[in-house]
């Protein structure tokens, strides 16, 4: 799911919990488990691509064996945090269970800190809904706003990337 539909979908369900239709913990376990899911078929796709999927990226340039290498170590060290805080950031959570698979993060960790991250996730959503109420589509245009800083932000940082990487050879 998109990420701006998704926090659409958490809001507009954090309404209808003002309606007695629904209970936030119902919305907030829901959206949770359907991260975990989503998150999974990630997982398992990085996990049977793996260093062969690497490799064959290395031979288009599109990555090097020893970034691969380092993000491995990196996320076999860090999993736990990175499965967690990862789940909190637009945008990047959408894209993080991929490489946690490659690395071979602990399924187990992975999965418990995925759904501890998009509970979290999931409650400030739905809150948000619950506290504008039946106006939960007036803050959109914020939402909107903040999607396109990570966006920006996350665009620098892949520039000077691209800008060392093309350098250094």
């Amino acid at each position: 799911m998109h990420p701006a539909a998704e926090r659409d979908h958490h809001a507009l369900l954090g309404y209808l919990v003002t309606t007695g239709r629904f209970t936030l913990w119902g919305v907030v376990l829901a959206g949770a488990i359907g991260n975990v899911i989503g998150s999974w078929a990630g997982y398992w796709l990085g996990a049977k691509g793996g260093r062969p999927l690497a490799e064959r990226l290395s031979r288009w340039r599109i990555i090097r064996i020893s970034e691969y290498d380092r993000a491995n170590g990196w996320l076999q060290k860090h999993g736990i945090q990175v499965a967690f805080w990862t789940r909190l950031l637009p945008i990047v959570r959408t894209f993080i269970s991929f490489p946690a698979g490659a690395a071979r993060v602990p399924r187990s960790r992975f999965l418990i800190y995925t759904f501890l991250g998009s509970l979290l996730w999931s409650l400030a959503l739905a809150y948000v809904g619950v506290v504008f109420g039946e106006h939960w589509e007036s803050i959109h245009g914020l939402w909107r706003g903040f999607d396109l800083v990570v966006l920006a932000a996350l665009l620098v940082l892949f520039l000077i990337w691209l800008r060392s990487h093309l350098k250094s050879r």
